[in-house]
């Protein structure tokens, strides 16, 4: 492959049967609920995604230890090539468009910067480049650990986690929603939601941040593994529906006692009733 051409492919006809939507609710075992029930998209999104290996005709191609190489999917278009999805194939910054549909990934309009690389690396990102384009098959085991996209010849990407790094403080840190739990069932949030949530506990006693829509403020005793929130004052911008919807479901868990758990980076408040939130850390 020219490593002075800009990789770009069109966009590749989705398949697989129907899933639920972003806005929709899955258990938390994502197995869906009843008989013939609608197959779930993958969860590829929230993670920071190595490849750690690619395998072409057969041949497995290791990461070189000196490469830097990462993965976030973010499904959806963008306008211009490069699309919303992307990171680096080990030298080179990679952009894509990328849609999920049950177990399908589908990748397009793949876009790579054209910087020199290290022999070992430049073939990586080569291999990686001709794996990483069109419908691909994508299955997660050892409890999401390990990601595997293959096509439809039999080439594939191993992906793993990024290993996390030191863990963000509970005061201090802004932490940003990323969905909502009551009982065993998880729900992702609006698109207009979409990290436009947020909040800060203080060392001081206080908290506040955005419900998605209105700025808040609150008290906040941490004691242990609990959090006992003081009644929210906030603005009064009128919001969409789903959007305020939203707001009164993380208001409602903001505004009394939580207990928290942390793992694997991300923040987790949970009420007695079984209403909770799920957070991670913004990126700085």
């Amino acid at each position: 492959m020219d490593r002075g051409t800009k990789l770009k492919h069109s966009a590749v006809a989705l398949l697989g049967a129907a899933a639920l939507t972003a806005c929709g609710t899955q258990t938390v075992d994502g197995t869906g609920a009843g008989s013939g029930a609608v197959k779930n998209d993958v969860a590829v999104t929230g993670v920071r995604w190595v490849p750690e290996s690619v395998t072409v005709d057969g041949k497995k191609y290791p990461l070189p230890p000196d490469a830097d190489a990462h993965v976030e999917f973010e499904p959806g278009r963008a306008e211009g090539p490069g699309g919303k999805s992307g990171g680096s194939a080990g030298c080179n910054s990679l952009g894509a468009d990328v849609e999920v549909e049950g177990d399908t990934v589908t990748v397009s309009d793949v876009a790579m910067t054209e910087k020199g690389c290290a022999e070992d690396v430049q073939r990586f990102e080569e291999r990686f480049a001709e794996v990483f384009t069109g419908a691909l098959t994508a299955e997660l085991s050892g409890k999401g650990e390990t990601l595997v996209l293959t096509k439809d010849n039999g080439d594939s990407i191993t992906f793993g986690p990024e290993p996390p790094g030191p863990q963000e403080p509970l005061e201090g840190t802004e932490w940003v929603v990323t969905g909502l739990v009551d009982g065993g069932t998880a729900k992702s949030l609006p698109a207009e939601v979409e990290g436009k949530a947020h909040f800060t506990i203080g060392e001081d006693g206080r908290a506040g941040g955005s419900l998605g829509c209105n700025g808040f403020s609150t008290e906040a005793a941490v004691k242990g593994d609990r959090i006992e929130f003081g009644e929210i004052a906030s603005s009064r911008r009128m919001c969409p529906g789903p959007v305020m919807k939203t707001e009164n479901e993380l208001r409602e868990i903001l505004s009394g006692k939580v207990t928290h758990d942390r793992e694997d980076g991300t923040l987790t408040l949970t009420t007695d009733s079984g209403k909770g939130l799920t957070a991670t850390a913004a990126r700085k």
